[in-house]
């Protein structure tokens, strides 16, 4: 209920975390060029054993009949994957994370790639091997979720290891004015440690490995229900219906929650600060006391339960507060 600023990941949170994938551009690697098949079969190979969003559009989309080599694949978070495979280095990832194998100079065709394209490459130790576009709409709740914060006065920010232009698009289509792209799991975190240290009360909403740093130091950390097993565990509250306008009513909620805690609390206050002078002084017979103990605890009880008028679930629905005789 207290937090100020809203810091939201892109794929998967955002965006619906449903990858296409809409284009493949094989690269000149020393003197030759695989074939379109040949580049998605290694990627296949090297993301088979993940399962976040890239990984399961590329496996889908590579061909079955073509035999995939194996690889061990080891995960760097906000980066990619990397192996060694038939002797050479292999990596599939943000372009940076594929030059920095060998220090190469990122593929011209990069500049012709659309603001609203995801792009992944893929590479070895003779350089760049292909580029893959893919396509993540935005949710169709995301727009009124952000401008439903952005009403009660929340400062809302886009965080994410995507590459800038796309994250500078979907922060466009939002309406969010402040947005990072290209960040590691490590900036993420150094981003919610900013602005706690100027005074913030960050809320962190994300669904990956590379979230789960920044999520465990925010002040509320929620995670999108099909997310990343790591991202749910180091997050305060999990999104289990995956809607992101879940967000909303958990919001309402908590700052509902926190009226009604200061009103039962008043009244508590008030009620003890004059009942127990009157009974020490004789004025309250032990059973008038009783009475009123009993009166003010179903008055609190009473107020709480007016909670329910924001459950997210229909009335029908609602498991009683008794049960039935049988």
């Amino acid at each position: 209920a207290r937090a100020t600023h809203f810091i939201f990941d892109k794929t998967g949170t955002l965006t619906t975390g449903d990858m296409r994938l809409v284009g493949v551009i094989p690269l000149a690697t020393g003197a030759s060029v695989r074939t379109r098949d040949e580049c998605l079969a290694l990627a296949a190979a090297l993301e088979g054993g993940f399962s976040h969003p890239i990984a399961r559009a590329l496996v889908t989309a590579a061909p079955e009949t073509k035999q995939r080599p194996r690889a061990e694949c080891k995960s760097v978070p906000g980066a990619g994957v990397k192996a060694v495979l038939n002797g050479m280095h292999v990596r599939l990832g943000n372009p940076q994370f594929v030059a920095a194998l060998g220090k190469y100079a990122l593929p011209k065709e990069l500049a012709f790639v659309p603001d609203d394209v995801t792009v992944v490459a893929l590479g070895d130790d003779d350089g760049f091997i292909a580029l893959f576009t893919f396509v993540d709409p935005v949710r169709a709740q995301a727009p009124a979720v952000v401008g439903a914060l952005a009403g009660m006065g929340k400062q809302v920010h886009i965080l994410s290891g995507d590459r800038p232009e796309i994250v500078a698009h979907v922060a466009r289509q939002l309406g969010i004015s402040t947005f990072v792209g290209g960040v590691t799991p490590e900036g993420k975190l150094a981003y919610v440690q900013r602005l706690q240290q100027d005074g913030a009360v960050v809320a962190m909403i994300g669904d990956g490995v590379n979230d789960a740093a920044g999520l465990a130091a925010a002040h509320v950390s929620i995670a999108m229900g099909g997310g990343a097993a790591i991202a749910c565990g180091s997050s305060d509250v999990v999104l289990l219906c995956g809607r992101l306008d879940a967000l909303l009513t958990a919001v309402r909620v908590a700052g509902a929650a926190l009226r009604v805690v200061r009103q039962n609390l008043a009244w508590a206050f008030v009620y003890n600060l004059a009942a127990i002078p009157l009974a020490a002084c004789g004025y309250v017979s032990p059973l008038l006391a009783g009475v009123g103990m009993a009166a003010s605890s179903m008055l609190v009880v009473a107020n709480a339960l007016r909670l329910l008028r924001h459950a997210p679930w229909p009335a029908a629905a609602r498991i009683p507060l008794l049960a039935p005789a049988s």
